[in-house]
């Protein structure tokens, strides 16, 4: 229902700006799973909040994460992008030492 999709995107953009990695990342899927192109005012809340915890993400959220983006089509900016890049090479850097 396109009335309930709308309504869930405005209280995520609401909520968004308090969300960690998982909150994030679940969201993504969410959308992807569904197949519901989010709004482009939603994705650029998710975009904005995604740059500043990349960092704190697990592997598993980063994985989620850019698959969501791949499977949707989804433009991710360059404050966005270079954050969420690093932290996932980052992860995978980690993996592999241990």
């Amino acid at each position: 229902d396109v009335a309930l999709l709308g309504a869930l995107e405005a209280r995520l953009r609401a909520l968004a700006p308090s969300c960690n990695g998982q909150d994030v990342a679940n969201s993504m899927w969410a959308f992807a799973k569904t197949r519901w192109t989010p709004q482009a005012r939603t994705w650029a809340v998710l975009a904005e909040c995604l740059g500043p915890i990349a960092k704190s993400m697990k592997p598993q959220e980063l994985s989620i994460a850019w698959w969501s983006i791949a499977s949707l089509g989804l433009q991710v900016p360059d404050d966005t992008a270079h954050p969420l890049l690093f932290a996932t090479l980052q992860a995978s850097y980690s993996a592999q030492a241990q």
